[in-house]
């Protein structure tokens, strides 16, 4: 299974990227913008790959493995004969001698913060490595959409979002063939950002400019401080967006004194398609690249990218084809009623009913307030420095043409959330290491030629921030040893510690060592690997031995703990514990999305017919519609309040456990199908007496139960109408009594049973305290603590009304009198 799964990893990250780049004539200027580049082109081919061979219904394990063997062949025969001509790899350093050692302040600072990033990001990666999808949309929508794929079928109910990492995913679960081991899907969530560091790490080398280097620790920080180390490896779009965004970016900039060619504008719209099929917001960048495309067309026509005659220009129409193709199916299925749209929700219903001016307002306080006391001092910063970026060459086009335009968009029509702006993260970061680069090379000039100059501050500077950063990213606790979080992670996989005790990572370690001593060296300032294949052979062979023996039915067991764990962790213990005693055997139907995704569960999943909030109707509906269920479970915020008042005592519902606002409850349908009977106004206590004060407890009942009465009247009087009398009444929904006016027509006061003080008539007076409502032997007790004020006197009938919630009720019953004196 683990050699399946790297396999299937390789295949989503590199195999059809390694082929798709010899169709375009661009030489990359690194090994990191190669690798950058592999891992985008993989991704948009793997798309266009599970989406054809679904459309042609061959989408299975046996095509797919056919099609990585394939690849593997035609690299190996294309790497061979390039051994042939050339027996060595060689990777130019000599853009990175400016750097080596650092001689200027921005050199030392530039690089110990833009590598200690990568590190930082590097060890995500590490902590993503095992885990499995567990938020909301990652599950309920993107995972789920991955595994319709790999069941062979388009995804269903996707509305306008594309499907660029669900049909990566699904090909990890076609090659295993199995779909509970999320694990290979999952570790392609962390390298996007670790990616996009790389693009700016190659500008550096390239450029031989430390603000590339301040763009990527500024990226980092960007990240980790508006959405966080967890949402790095959650499988949502945004952050993929921001990566595609770069690369479409990154394509047509990398070029230093030389024009942009015409495959490098191929390659920046094909990037740019990418960007489109990970998430509708895309259609900027693609707009953007088109536009810089037409404007190259205009300027040289003779290197004209739509006149173009190869391969790139194939490989860029297809990838426009393809999205053009997915959008126009999208809009046929949304708007001939197959499927939703949800564009209304986002750019109008999420904005609570916000003018444009002040949804800008609110765009702005999400980044003031990101990560609360500490928005502020990292939000005004960085804005001075994009404001400032306007007035420095270079970087004043990015932000004017780019930026700006982007962030407008967003905050008037889809800045719900921070996450959804992360398609500039990149270029803001940017622009404002270019300002910061400038600012700080002007303000350290004098000291970079002395001994102790600027290089050393730089250095001592960058040193302390690393420290302290490192420190609360990595723990989450300042001050704290970065090695408990480190060793709890690794004794959580416990089939990594297995593997280490059956393997010698010593020996692997030896073998890697002497491996990487007779085959790399550096001649020149280039790193030359002599006999790449073979070493690439050897290197994945050693590799493999270090890994261990990853039996597969312990990944998979890891696999199933960590998904039993998903959503709200204390609600499926308890789930799992309730099923394990076969106290459930039955259907749920419920809203808690989760259960359809938790192993040895998913059979006893239903869709809840009753949106919220749902009343007791619905919820009876919901009953009647789906005869095999024998549970609901259910949020109680989703409830409307007065279904939740009732519920706790409903027959047709009995609730079993309320977990973490959960709440489940077994279908009583005996209860519910019974035929509604009226409630009872059984006895008054005492029925009979005389005096200015009166303690009185009124019964009454219910067949279908207490929980059915809604509201009880009580009129003591010489009739049965409230004109001039003491004219009461209670309502379960806010277990409020109210009292009338003297003339019955509408209500004088209201007050919470229990509450202090009193509310009155002129008739008569209720003293809150000594008023309550209790539930004893299947009879409800209203007890009224009463006082009768001068004017009202005489012999007086104790009336009352009990009504339930379908309108039956008991009539007025006189069930005594009263002196009033």
């Amino acid at each position: 299974m683990l050699i399946t799964g790297l396999l299937a990893l390789l295949q989503i990250v590199y195999l059809p990227g390694a082929l798709l780049r010899r169709c375009f004539r661009s030489k990359e200027t690194d090994v990191l913008e190669a690798a950058a580049y592999t891992f985008g082109l993989s991704l948009i081919a793997n798309t266009w790959l599970v989406a054809i061979l679904v459309a042609l219904r061959v989408y299975s394990s046996a095509v797919v493995w056919a099609i990585v063997l394939c690849e593997i062949a035609t690299l190996a025969f294309v790497g061979l004969r390039a051994h042939r001509a050339r027996t060595s790899l060689s990777w130019d350093l000599s853009g990175w001698a400016s750097f080596a050692p650092p001689r200027t302040f921005n050199a030392a600072l530039g690089v110990i913060l833009a590598l200690t990033t990568v590190a930082i990001f590097v060890y995500i990666c590490y902590l993503d490595w095992g885990t499995v999808f567990s938020e909301n949309d990652e599950v309920a929508s993107w995972d789920r959409w991955a595994m319709e794929w790999a069941a062979g079928m388009f995804p269903t109910r996707t509305s306008w979002y594309p499907q660029l990492m669900p049909a990566n995913w699904s090909l990890s679960y076609v090659l295993l063939g199995r779909m509970d081991v999320k694990m290979f899907a999952r570790a392609t969530t962390a390298l996007y950002p670790l990616l996009t560091l790389f693009l700016f790490l190659s500008l550096a080398a390239a450029r031989r400019s430390t603000a590339f280097l301040l763009g990527a620790a500024t990226y980092g920080w960007l990240l980790l401080h508006n959405l966080g180390i967890t949402f790095m490896m959650l499988g949502y779009a945004d952050v993929p967006l921001a990566f595609f965004g770069f690369l479409a970016f990154h394509a047509v900039y990398r070029r230093t004194g030389e024009p942009v060619s015409r495959d490098d504008v191929l390659l920046s719209i094909l990037f740019a398609t990418g960007i489109l099929i990970t998430k509708q917001g895309g259609i900027y960048g693609l707009v953007a690249a088109l536009l810089y495309a037409t404007w190259v067309a205009r300027r040289r026509p003779e290197e004209s990218p739509f006149s173009a005659r190869n391969s790139a220009a194939a490989v860029a129409l297809f990838g426009l084809c393809f999205a053009a193709v997915w959008y126009g199916g999208k809009a046929f299925q949304v708007y001939g009623g197959h499927d939703y749209s949800n564009l209304t929700l986002l750019t109008q219903g999420l904005h609570h009913g916000r003018t444009y001016p002040q949804r800008l307002v609110a765009a702005g306080e999400l980044f003031w307030n990101s990560r609360g006391d500490v928005g502020p001092f990292v939000a005004l910063p960085a804005t001075l420095l994009l404001v400032s970026s306007l007035l420095l060459r270079g970087a004043r086009w990015i932000t004017a043409l780019l930026i700006l335009p982007f962030l407008l968009l967003w905050g008037l029509f889809f800045s719900y959330e921070i996450r959804t702006a992360s398609l500039v993260f990149p270029l803001i970061a940017l622009v404002i290491g270019m300002v910061i680069d400038r600012l700080f090379g002007g303000l350290m000039k004098p000291l970079d030629n002395m001994t102790l100059g600027a290089a050393t501050i730089g250095s001592l500077i960058a040193v302390v921030v690393v420290l302290g950063f490192s420190g609360w990213v990595l723990t989450g606790k300042p001050g704290a040893s970065l090695l408990p979080a480190w060793a709890i992670r690794f004794e959580s996989n416990e089939w990594i510690a297995e593997a280490m005790e059956w393997y010698s990572w010593g020996l692997a370690a030896f073998g890697l060592i002497a491996l990487l001593s007779i085959v790399i060296t550096i001649r020149n300032r280039q790193l030359v690997i002599s006999w790449p294949i073979p070493a690439a052979g050897l290197l994945v062979w050693v590799a493999v031995l270090a890994m261990g023996k990853y039996r597969a039915d312990t990944i998979v067991a890891s696999q199933r703990a960590l998904e039993r764990r998903i959503g709200t962790p204390a609600v499926n213990e308890r789930l799992y514990a309730i099923v394990q005693a076969r106290a459930i055997h039955q259907p749920i139907m419920t809203d808690y999305w989760f259960l359809r995704s938790l192993p040895d569960l998913e059979s006893l999943y239903r869709a809840l017919p009753c949106g919220a909030p749902c009343n007791y109707d619905g919820l009876k509906w919901a009953a009647a519609s789906q005869p095999d269920a024998g549970y609901i479970l259910m949020y109680d915020s989703d409830f409307d309040p007065d279904t939740l008042a009732k519920l706790p005592s409903s027959r047709g519902f009995h609730t079993v456990l309320t977990v973490d606002g959960l709440r489940l409850m077994k279908i009583n349908r005996a209860a519910i199908d019974a035929k509604n009977q009226p409630p009872q106004a059984l006895s008054v206590n005492p029925a009979s007496g005389a005096g200015s004060r009166g303690s009185f407890r009124f019964s009454y009942s219910d067949p279908d139960g207490t929980s059915d009465i809604s509201s009880v009247i009580v009129i003591i009087n010489d009739t049965s109408r409230g004109i001039k009398g003491c004219y009461l009444q209670w309502y379960r929904t806010t277990n409020t009594i109210t009292i009338a006016n003297d003339n019955g027509s509408g209500w004088a006061e209201e007050q919470k049973l229990g509450s202090s003080g009193a509310i009155h008539n002129s008739q008569c007076e209720v003293d809150m305290p000594g008023t309550s409502m209790a539930e004893a032997d299947g009879r409800l007790e209203l007890k009224l603590d009463l006082r009768f004020l001068p004017g009202f006197h005489g012999r007086k009938h104790l009336y009352t009304y009990v009504m339930d919630d379908y309108g039956a009720s008991s009539g007025y019953r006189d069930l005594g009198s009263w002196d009033v004196n």
